[in-house]
C-alpha cells in the first residue's frame, strides 16, 4: 500500500473512532426531554445525569493520558471504543435514575481516551508535514456523532431506539476501526519509549 493510502487509512480509522466517542456521550443532550418524560425526571436529575458524563471524564482523564503513554494508544483507544459500545448496548436498558446514571458515568469515563490516543498515534504514524491535517480529520468525529443523532431523532420517536440504534452504528464502526489502524503504530510506539528511556 502507498504511504497516501496508508495514511487515509489510518485517518478514516481515527475519525470512526472518535465519532463513537462524540456518540456515546453527546446523543443524551438531544433526546433529554423523551427520557425525561419517560423516566419522570425533573430538569434538575435530567441535568445531573448529562453532567455525570463530564465529571466522569475529568476525574479520569488524567489516569487514561497515563495510561496512553504507558500501554499505548492502540490499547486504550481499543479498550474506549468497546466500553463506549457496551455502554450505548446498556443505556436503553434502563429504568430509572441509577441505571441512566451508571450507563453514562461509564460513558464519560473513557471519553478522554478518544481524541489524545488519536493524536499520539498520528504522530507515531502520519508524516509530520500531515499531522495537522490528520488532527483535523479525526476531530471532525466530535461534530459528525452530533449531526448524526440529530439527523436520526426525526426517524426515530424513542430515546431507548436512539441508544440502539447508536449501539449498532458502533458495532460496525468499532471493528472497521481496529481493522484500519495501522499495525505498525505499535512498533513505534515501542521504539519511541525505547529511545525516551535511554535519552
Amino acid at each position: 500500500m502507498t504511504s497516501c493510502g496508508h495514511n487515509i487509512k489510518t485517518m478514516m480509522a481515527m475519525l470512526m473512532a472518535t465519532t463513537i466517542g462524540s456518540l456515546s456521550v453527546f446523543a443524551i443532550g438531544t433526546v433529554a426531554r423523551l427520557i425525561m418524560d419517560d423516566l419522570g425526571l425533573s430538569y434538575s436529575l435530567m441535568g445531573i445525569a448529562i453532567s455525570i458524563q463530564r465529571i466522569a471524564s475529568t476525574i479520569t482523564a488524567p489516569f487514561i493520558g497515563y495510561a496512553i503513554d504507558s500501554i499505548g494508544p492502540l490499547k486504550v483507544l481499543g479498550m474506549a471504543m468497546l466500553i463506549s459500545t457496551l455502554s450505548s448496548i446498556m443505556t436503553p436498558l434502563s429504568q430509572g435514575l441509577w441505571m441512566l446514571l451508571v450507563t453514562r458515568a461509564i460513558a464519560g469515563a473513557v471519553f478522554p481516551a478518544y481524541w489524545p490516543s488519536c493524536t499520539k498515534i498520528a504522530s507515531l504514524s502520519i508524516p509530520k508535514n500531515k499531522v495537522g491535517f490528520a488532527t483535523a480529520v479525526f476531530e471532525s468525529g466530535s461534530v459528525i456523532g452530533v449531526v448524526l443523532t440529530y439527523l436520526l431523532i426525526p426517524f426515530i420517536s424513542s430515546w431507548r431506539l436512539l441508544f440502539t440504534a447508536i449501539a449498532m452504528v458502533s458495532l460496525v464502526l468499532f471493528p472497521l476501526s481496529l481493522i484500519l489502524l495501522p499495525r505498525n503504530t505499535k512498533t513505534l510506539y515501542r521504539t519511541s519509549r525505547r529511545i525516551q528511556s535511554r535519552a
